[in-house]
């Protein structure tokens, strides 16, 4: 070991060149193929603007919603340099707006003229992919394609529903570019939309999932502990464990329709009527086109065994079903059914101050599609079809 290490001491010139090289032979490739990549759909793109376009044609503009603070503020340098070339050389006049303020698409949306307008198109997360669904369904009038750009972290929608990602390491040339030519070669397929209806307040729609609970919170801080490699989820559910304790929940759920055409049950089938103790829930739409409710054993509002589970998860490969010491999650299938979370009294003893109704816990927020919602009781609802996105052909 000695005699290595005074090699390297005389040699370490040589030892830094080669490293060197090496590095800057890997950064290079790795610009060249990126080029190669938006080359390639740049004269792709290209073709387009070169078809003959009468004068009594009327051109239709694409409204572009651009979030510059998704991705840690990359963005709008991730879309200038991987997209804005081919829309550019593709002749599509783009409208681009960036946004300043959560909401501010929303709004935006309620002055867009439907007529002249093509398509709207999403550079961002699933933040912004959420404002701009939600904005567009709820406005009357308007129905038109949206695109998607896989411009933030989660680009879950996009991933799973539109295109498969093409390995981990994908590069961003790759991903965006594609998106950006669905979007000009025109391809679209309708998708399904999960529909929330609280019982005051507006509609809100969304197009991955809703979770709620301490799991989901636990998940999330996981990032807090990144620095601890293999352990950061094992230190993310105690800490989370020690921070929201008592953890447990009751959700009572009304489930109004099983089947695909409830007015085809004859006679009507009274609403089924369950309240289970969990310590948190995840809706998200199976490929059959059915809602699945699935939540979590009450064994694991058990501080114990709370942790227990973050060990586990910390080393386990299969986390879906299978949570270790003979759990399992519990689940249904439904198009329809009202959902009303409230606490456990027997853990704890929650008040709404505000109405003063035992048990309801509007401290608590929903995730809806990565966004905290207020905990309210909802009429969750599948739209089939509902919306039509941009798509690989």
């Amino acid at each position: 070991m000695a005699a290595a290490w005074r090699h390297f001491k005389r040699n370490w010139k040589i030892y830094g060149i080669f490293f060197g090289t090496w590095l800057g032979s890997r950064w290079g490739a790795k610009r060249y193929r990126e080029a190669a990549i938006t080359r390639s759909y740049c004269l792709e793109a290209k073709q387009y603007s070169e078809k003959p376009v009468s004068l009594m044609d009327k051109i239709d503009r694409i409204y572009l919603f651009l979030n510059p603070k998704s991705n840690n503020s990359n963005a709008k340098k991730l879309f200038m340099k991987y997209s804005a070339p081919i829309f550019n050389l593709s002749g599509t006049e783009i409208i681009l707006i960036e946004s300043d303020y959560e909401g501010q698409i929303q709004s935006l949306i309620n002055y867009i003229q439907s007529s002249g307008t093509a398509a709207l198109v999403v550079a961002g997360g699933s933040g912004t992919l959420l404002e701009v669904v939600n904005g567009l369904l709820r406005r009357n009038g308007l129905s038109v394609p949206v695109g998607v750009l896989p411009l933030g972290k989660d680009n879950s929608f996009y991933y799973s529903q539109l295109r498969e990602r093409k390995g981990k390491n994908e590069l961003p040339a790759r991903s965006i570019g594609e998106a950006t030519m669905n979007i000009i070669r025109g391809n679209t397929k309708p998708v399904n939309i999960i529909k929330l209806q609280p019982e005051k307040g507006k509609t809100l729609y969304a197009v991955s999932s809703v979770k709620w609970g301490v799991v989901h919170d636990a998940e999330i801080n996981k990032n807090s502990w990144r620095l601890f490699g293999l352990l950061r989820t094992f230190l993310s559910y105690t800490s989370t464990a020690v921070r929201k304790w008592p953890m447990g929940f009751i959700l009572n759920i009304t489930e109004r329709e099983k089947g695909e055409n409830k007015a085809a049950i004859s006679p009507p089938v009274a609403p089924l009527r369950r309240s289970v103790d969990i310590v948190g829930f995840n809706i998200e739409e199976e490929r059959e086109g059915f809602l699945v409710l699935s939540w979590l054993p009450s064994e694991l509002t058990k501080k114990s065994a709370f942790i227990k589970q973050g060990f586990y998860r910390s080393f386990a490969k299969k986390k879906a079903t299978n949570l270790g010491n003979g759990l399992s999650t519990e689940s249904i299938s439904s198009n329809d059914f009202n959902i009303r979370p409230s606490t456990n009294t027997s853990t704890t003893s929650k008040t709404d101050s505000s109405t003063g109704d035992a048990g309801l816990i509007p401290q608590y927020w929903y995730s809806v599609d990565g966004e905290p919602f207020e905990a309210v009781p909802l009429d969750v609802s599948l739209e089939k079809n509902r919306l039509q996105v941009f798509c690989t052909s």
